[in-house]
């Protein structure tokens, strides 16, 4: 099996199941890589094996007489049996390891652990020392102790358990490679035995220790050859105990702890539920500190959670783990949880610098409590009221809470709340720029504007709501938007007629002032007038028509002063007053400018300026030849003296 050893030895790595602790192994010695489905794939192959050890192989040094080297691999009852591919990569990848010509190898498995039989065919014999003591590329594969010998020698005594303590009621498994016999001796740890010398009669180490032991043991061949003497101290190591829990049972604070603790356990394992229902069984698991079952950890403390809606008992299991001890049996507890009393306001949670309104009611809750004591007079709550508090009403400025839930004997961490106040606020006050109306009608300029919202976070503003309804929201405005203070409302926005506006004030605690609703009827400003025909040149005695909506005068001005209306209707303070629509006859040159006059709520119009150059009317046209018999083809020719065009028709 020589290189075809070699290659069978690497490759196994791929037949490793998913699931095995040698998976991992594997992977530690360089050896796996892991797919997406959890395979496992050869990194190594015989040749690289080849390539690696190639040069041990070549060094003349070390070409000795090949020998055939035997021994043992044990491994301890904690750690899965490997396959025999698996040790044998694991023997190729210990550093100076040279590829055997031949291999021989067989496992089996006890209570003790396992023991795999190694014979290395077309090795030399300094092989050995490189075994043993044993080499980390063998622990990795979970190798617990290891024996070798060449040929005609006796190799060291390995032992299972490898450490140095052993399960009560447990025995002792000794080999020795190239050993007839193993011979032994037993005393106490505080009475060490005398050396065993070769020679014995066989006789099986002793089973079902319940005293700590001190064993010395050498290996014998049967030619005489002895092997090193091992001396080790075992002290028995008992099973774990039952678990106990403390408190030992009925209420336990949130997050007070509880904590488990099992005699001679080396790790305890625990499992809880909060909703009532049994958790599942907590199991030791095979290596220190690993326990098995669903939500079961390794802990001996929890700290008690907050208690489940409806309230539910936490049900715990528990069970101590020794190793090489044993389990020890499962224990099931259960305890009453106390929560932590919380403040609620319309129903959501309310944390430390909350904000609540002026004179607002909070709910003080707690889970799993007989009463709950609340103060608001800056001292920690104690259990030492006489009645249970279930709301407290909060008052102006800065309010200091504090409650702590009770049962019985039993009292919750005191919680403690300091409550930001805020105002209702004022309902708005509506303003006109200008401030006032004519006969109830609003200027089209008009300008809304809002003042008096003091403890206002919002202002909302609703156009023609109907019906009518609260604006404000936790969050913003509903069926209308938020008012911007520094952008008053313009009713130029808004055609000729009543428009109704409703407006509320938002507090920052969920407190609204009432709405306000005002109606106004729109006037809209006299329209800028306007002339027919524009500025243009005309012709003397030309009626030039001026023209405006919304208004009934006009203040007209020729001489490019600008009209202004009077203070009272049918007057012009600067200009000449016009109906509308006015005229004007074109005498001379003129700037006309013109305002249309509204003494309702509308207001007066803008100026209107055009400007007209008046010309004179041209004579009649004159025909030549003048008018009579002509002969076919007489050119006729119209003259008009200071026309530009003549149209003949």
């Amino acid at each position: 099996m020589a290189a075809d050893g070699g290659e069978t030895a690497v490759a196994v790595a791929a037949s490793i199941p998913a699931s095995s602790n040698a998976r991992a192994r594997a992977a530690s010695l360089g050896l796996q890589r892991t797919s997406a489905t959890g395979a496992l794939s050869t990194l190594n192959t015989a040749s690289e094996v080849l390539r690696l050890f190639g040069a041990y192989l070549r060094t003349p040094a070390q070409q000795i007489t090949p020998q055939r080297v035997s021994g043992w691999l044990l491994g301890d009852a904690g750690a899965p049996k490997p396959t025999s591919q698996a040790l044998q990569a694991a023997l190729l990848l210990v550093p100076g390891m040279p590829l055997p010509s031949g291999w021989g190898l067989s496992i089996s498995s006890s209570g003790l652990g396992w023991a795999a039989r190694v014979v290395l065919v077309g090795v030399h014999a300094d092989v050995t020392d490189l075994l043993q003591p044993t080499p980390p590329a063998l622990h990795a594969a979970g190798v617990s102790a290891a024996t070798f010998a060449a040929a005609s020698a006796v190799g060291p005594v390995a032992l299972l358990p490898s450490g140095s303590q052993v399960a009560e009621g447990g025995s002792i498994y000794a080999v020795s490679a190239g050993a007839m016999v193993v011979c032994w001796t037993m005393g106490t740890p505080a009475a060490p035995p005398s050396d065993p010398a070769c020679g014995c009669s066989p006789a099986p180490l002793p089973t079902g220790l319940q005293t700590d032991v001190h064993l010395k043991a050498r290996g014998c061949s049967n030619v005489g050859l002895a092997g090193e003497i091992l001396s080790r101290s075992l002290a028995v190591d008992p099973p774990a105990g039952p678990v106990t829990f403390t408190p030992t049972g009925g209420i336990l604070p949130e997050g007070a702890p509880l904590t488990a603790a099992a005699p001679d356990a080396d790790w305890l394992c625990l499992a809880h539920t909060t909703d009532g229902s049994d958790p599942a069984e907590p199991n030791c698991g095979a290596t220190a500190g690993e326990c098995l079952g669903v939500g079961a950890l390794p802990q001996d403390t929890l700290a008690a959670p907050l208690p489940s809606q409806p309230p539910q008992p936490m049900q715990l299991r528990g069970r101590g783990c020794a190793w090489p001890g044993g389990s020890g049996p499962s224990a099931a507890h259960a305890v009453t949880l106390l929560s932590t009393p919380a403040l609620q306001y319309q129903s959501a949670p309310l944390q430390d610098r909350g904000l609540v309104p002026e004179g607002a009611t909070v709910q003080v809750v707690a889970t799993g409590a007989s009463k709950v004591c609340v103060t608001t007079s800056g001292e920690l709550a104690t259990c030492a009221c006489l009645a249970s508090t279930a709301s407290v009403t909060i008052s102006t400025g800065s309010q200091w809470v504090s409650a702590i839930a009770c049962a019985g004997a039993v009292a919750s961490r005191p919680a403690v709340w300091s409550l930001r106040i805020a105002p209702v606020p004022q309902s708005p006050v509506l303003q006109l720029t200008p401030p006032a109306t004519v006969n109830g009608l609003v200027l089209g300029a008009a300008l809304l504007s809002y003042a008096g919202v003091l403890g206002a976070v919002r202002v909302c503003l609703a156009v023609d709501l109907a019906p009518v309804q609260a604006l404000c929201t936790a969050s913003g405005c509903a069926g209308g938007d938020a008012w911007n203070p520094h952008n008053p409302w313009a009713f130029a926005a808004r055609p000729a007629g009543p428009v109704t506006l409703v407006v509320q004030a938002c507090g920052g605690a969920g407190e609204h002032s009432p709405t306000v609703q005002a109606t106004y009827t729109v006037v809209p400003v006299a329209e800028t007038p306007t002339f027919s025909p524009a500025g243009v040149a005309v012709v003397a005695s030309q009626r030039v028509t001026i023209a405006a909506a919304h208004t009934d005068s006009l203040c007209l001005t020729t001489d490019k002063s600008v009209p202004v209306c009077g203070p009272a209707p049918g007057a012009c303070t600067t200009g000449t007053l016009l109906p509308v629509p006015g005229a004007w006859v074109a005498e001379t040159d003129a700037t006309l400018q013109a305002r249309a006059c509204a003494w309702g709520a509308g207001g007066h119009s803008g100026v209107a300026s055009a400007v007209y150059r008046v010309v004179n009317a041209p004579p009649a046209p004159t025909l030549s030849p003048p008018p009579g018999v002509v002969a076919d083809g007489t050119h006729i020719a119209a003259v008009a003296v200071g026309a530009d065009v003549v149209c003949v028709a």
